[in-house]
């Protein structure tokens, strides 16, 4: 009990004391210290004294411990009540059972202890709680007789374990506190050594107090709490190079992790040693789905369901390695989301728990992105993480990449059909997959989706109507892709040309933002464009294409557009006359690439895949065909004809037109060989060349592959089919562009090329005749069993280069006897201007003055037929045929001429090659027919170089117009109505 009042008198006060009994004097000192503040104070804290010293029952420190508790706060209980301020009331005159009562007016007793400066009673130097805190601990520990109390700031795994505290974070904030202890009893818990994981909370703490030094991250913890640091890259750095100690940096580490794994990863508890071993088998590989089974025991009921009908459907060399896959990677699916676990709310956890792997497609695919999101976020940020801080990341990339794969690989399993995360975002638009009918191609349009909703929208309706409208009915997915392609770009480089305003409209307005006032949004589409044009950051193929692009995509929804800003590439730049160096495979290159494609073939251990790849390669070098045509190819597209008791073999390329058709006309194989041969049918040297590859693809790569699939499979007529290796995984592929330019580099590289394959540096550079000496040549090497490529280019391959210097002038020569009696130009002239006293012919201008050499010759080659007819004799040349070797002939670089020299070579050209047998009695028709073709070719380039996108767009023209009227009557194959 309180000793009595007593009162005791002086010359000028009363003064009302309290006599403490039992007491020494200490104690009854720091007692009346605490009397003259509060009564209700000193009455609790005599209790506890009474208790320590043995003359009340109850739980309390020996005599010494309670001593220093009692010294420290009666010394500091007046700065304590100070800070407190207005809240000193409950604490004043409800004692200690203010704290007990209200945890919350505990957590306030706490925040202002950790502010109170260090002064008398307390140890110089901070402890990881305050001292003083840690004695009103104890006090009220021994004033509620319960030793196992806590205060708000620890945390402990049982009743009677060992405390931690993060009381010093109340110098940031008390919502901080909470946030990190909830964290770190989180990671402890659900460690499978508890008490090793909580003894990391006090270098959590000092880690993050040293962090918040740096006034900017103190601002943002205040602000956001610690996902300011966890969520964020470069804050998350920040705060790690603060710290001092490794000891501190761990610790901090396990705090971020744990509150947002989406930067350094999640912690890694391990697995409880309770957990149960379920273990799945394939061809000898074995692996455990505990993780699984304590995530879900319906997702290991489902895995194991995946991988006994996928064993029994697929024969061995034809499931690939996809089982073996599932084996490995399935069961880290299930310690991603026990590590992960956290991050989910009891909802969600509950829904994986009941439906196993299909709880990801709940809720319009929710879990499944969050899954995705985490495994791109942690993938892309490993090796970063390892560079800034040589912290090792908590989970591989690999690992995150298969780990995901494998759920969808399930999921896949369960619902029938392929599942592509894309489907579950609303930004990503769907195409078909060219090589994969399972599978889709898919372009994310998120920044104009997110930027500007309702112009996201419109590209959405785009895309269906262009896909699906009669007016757009034969383009192909391929073709909408491109358009896409070139559509987007053109508003994220125009972001910082609008306005707030514009920004707004195209926001709220979608597509017919492009058409409002005057056009003024698309007028600076359109001038960025051209200006991106002349400063060389795009070619004018692809600023012609997004002009007409979005043009076109204005017009899809019934809005103007307006023809400003034109690519005008005759006032180009000078370097863009010339074409550039690395366009081009030099000489050496191109032999390397031949002789390393020899070389790879000669190995008897090569993939189908493999072979495939090369085959296709070494066709393509070859004959410079296009990529799309040959991996389109079907069996029904090459031909063993018979022309005058010869053997031809014919080759059909179907190429890319307007809507996606061919001109081809089809016809009975099996009938008499009467048809019309167009450009999409190649023939003589350039087929021989390669017509063994064809047929090797066709009856070895392709031919069990083609059996195997049923009648309505759209491969099933295909030749560029494959069904081994990772590019497969068992299902029947046909080669892409993008998968095979991939793939054929790998395995250049791997076996030692040092040079890219690029088709489009093959086409341009036109190094075809290379291929025939290195095959040449190779033959000789390969006997000798030589492997270098240096020993090869050294002593096996002889190029004489003033071959393809004599290539101009055997084409003089040669056509200047066929248009014998006229003068033969070397170079044309080709110019953007005209006068007015040229005439119009057919590919051209005509500078002729008429009554030249020109014209007698023409009058001579004619004169027997003009006398028949008494037709007088030409004051001009009307050969139109011998334009292009004239000196008279003038070219005009712009779309309409190369429209009409398109129009010659693809149909009045091709009629001469159909006409042409394969006799020996031919004489030099071939050899005329090809050097018009090559002239032709020449022409165009040189038109190109002064007006780049000419001919790119006089194709796109002849493809939707068909041939030019000019030309219509000589040409017996032209469609016309």
């Amino acid at each position: 009990m309180i000793g009595q009042l007593m009162t005791k008198n002086t010359p000028h006060i009363v003064v009302k004391t309290v006599a403490f009994q039992h007491c020494p004097a200490a104690y009854e000192e720091m007692l009346n210290m605490i009397n003259s503040v509060s009564r209700k104070l000193a009455t609790d804290v005599y209790l506890i004294v009474l208790r320590s010293l043995g003359y009340e029952d109850g739980w309390a420190y020996e005599k010494s411990i309670t001593l220093k508790h009692l010294r420290i706060f009666a010394y500091n209980l007046p700065t304590l009540v100070v800070k407190l301020g207005n809240d000193t009331a409950p604490l004043l005159e409800q004692g200690l059972q203010a704290l007990y009562l209200e945890r919350g007016y505990w957590m306030k007793i706490e925040e202002c202890t950790e502010a109170v400066a260090i002064c008398k009673g307390i140890a110089w130097g901070r402890q990881p709680i305050s001292q003083l805190s840690e004695a009103i601990q104890y006090l009220l520990r021994s004033f509620k007789d319960n030793p196992s109390l806590i205060a708000p700031s620890y945390i402990r795994l049982l009743d009677q374990g060992k405390v931690y505290t993060l009381a010093p974070l109340y110098q940031i904030s008390s919502e901080l506190m909470l946030e990190c202890q909830s964290l770190m009893l989180r990671y402890a818990r659900a460690h499978k050594r508890p008490e090793l994981a909580i003894k990391k909370t006090n270098a959590a703490v000092s880690g993050l107090l040293t962090a918040a030094k740096n006034k900017q991250t103190k601002v943002g913890l205040l602000a956001e709490g610690l996902r300011y640091i966890a969520s964020d890259f470069d804050n998350c750095i920040a705060a790690l190079k603060a710290c001092t100690s490794k000891q501190d940096k761990d610790g901090l580490v396990v705090l971020l992790r744990e509150c947002d794994p989406s930067i350094l990863g999640p912690n890694r508890y391990g697995l409880p040693t309770t957990a149960k071993s379920i273990h799945i088998e394939f061809a000898g590989i074995t692996n455990d789905l505990k993780a699984v089974y304590l995530i879900s025991p319906k997702m290991v009921l489902q895995a194991q369901e995946y991988l006994l009908r996928i064993t029994e459907r697929c024969k061995a060399s034809e499931m690939g390695i996809a089982p073996k896959e599932f084996v490995y990677n399935f069961p880290s699916v299930g310690k991603r989301l026990f590590e992960l676990q956290g991050q989910l709310d009891t909802e969600d956890r509950q829904l994986i728990n009941d439906k196993g792997a299909l709880a990801f497609l709940e809720n319009e695919g929710k879990l499944l992105r969050w899954f995705w999101e985490m495994t791109q976020s942690l993938k892309d940020r490993n090796s970063e993480i390892r560079k800034e801080i040589s912290i090792q990341p908590s989970i591989g990339k690999k690992s995150l990449v298969k780990s995901y794969i494998a759920l969808a690989g399930l999921l896949s399993f369960l619902v029938g059909s392929k599942v592509r995360i894309q489907r579950y975002y609303p930004f990503y638009l769907e195409f078909t997959h060219e090589g994969d009918p399972t599978d889709a191609r898919f372009y994310s349009i998120r920044y104009i989706y997110e930027n500007y909703p309702a112009l996201g929208h419109d590209l959405v309706k785009a895309k269906e109507r262009m896909l699906g409208s009669m007016e757009h009915d034969g383009l192909a997915n391929i073709s909408v892709h491109s358009f896409f392609r070139n559509l987007k770009p053109i508003f994220e480089y125009c972001e910082e040309l609008f306005t707030a305003q514009e920004k707004g409209t195209l926001a709220t307005e979608g597509a017919k933002a492009l058409s409002l006032n005057n056009h003024r949004i698309m007028k600076k589409c359109l001038e960025r464009i051209q200006q991106r044009f002349k400063s060389g950051d795009i070619v004018s193929d692809t600023a012609h294409a997004q002009q007409k692009g979005l043009k076109d995509f204005s017009a899809l929804f019934g809005f103007t557009w307006v023809d400003s800003f034109p690519i005008d590439a005759g006032r180009a730049d000078l370097f863009s006359k010339q074409q550039k160096t690395d366009d081009y495979y030099t000489l050496d290159e191109a032999t390397q690439l031949a002789f390393h494609i020899e070389l790879i073939l000669a190995k008897n251990n090569l993939s189908r895949l493999h072979q495939l790849w090369l085959r296709v390669a070494r066709i393509i070098l070859k004959t410079n065909w296009n990529m799309a045509p040959i991996f389109n190819l079907e069996v029904d597209d090459l031909f063993e004809v018979e022309f005058a008791g010869r053997r031809s073999y014919l080759v059909r390329l179907l190429k890319p037109r307007a809507g996606y058709k061919t001109q081809w006309n089809r016809f009975d194989t099996g009938a008499e060989v009467e048809m019309l041969l167009e450009e999409d049918v190649k023939v003589g040297q350039e087929v021989l060349a390669v017509i063994r590859d064809l047929q090797f693809i066709m009856d070895e790569l392709s031919v069990d592959i083609r059996a195997s699939l049923s009648d309505t499979h759209p491969f099933k007529k295909s030749l560029m089919i494959f069904n081994d290796g990772l590019h497969s995984n068992g299902r029947v592929k046909k080669l892409t562009e993008g998968g095979y330019k991939t793939g054929i580099n790998d395995l250049l590289k791997v076996n030692g090329c040092p040079t890219p394959f690029s088709p489009t540096k093959i086409r341009k550079g036109g190094l075809n005749f290379i291929y025939r000496q290195v095959a040449k040549d190779f033959s000789k090497y390969k006997a000798v069993g030589n492997h270098s490529w240096k020993v090869f280019r050294e002593h096996y391959f002889k190029f004489d280069g003033n071959a393809t210097e004599e290539t101009l002038s055997k084409a003089i020569s040669v056509m200047g006897d066929y248009f014998h009696g006229r003068p033969i130009v070397e170079k044309i002239q080709i110019v953007t201007e005209t006068q007015e006293y040229w005439q119009q012919t057919p590919n051209g201008k005509c500078a002729s003055q008429g009554n030249d050499a020109q014209a007698r010759a023409y009058n001579k080659t004619h004169h027997a037929l003009f006398k028949m007819l008494g037709i007088e004799e030409s004051q001009r040349c009307a050969d139109f045929n011998a334009c292009l070797w004239c000196e008279h002939y003038r070219g005009i670089a712009d779309v309409e001429h190369g429209y009409r020299l398109l129009s010659y070579r693809d149909f009045v050209i091709a009629d001469m090659e159909s006409s042409i047998g394969e006799s020996l009695n031919t004489g030099l028709q071939k050899e005329y027919v090809y050097l018009l073709r090559q002239r032709i070719d020449e022409v165009l380039a040189d038109m190109d170089a002064i007006n780049p996108g000419c001919h790119q767009a006089a194709k796109d023209y002849l493809d939707d117009h068909g041939i030019h009227p000019d030309w219509a009557l000589a040409s017996t194959t032209s469609m016309m109505q």
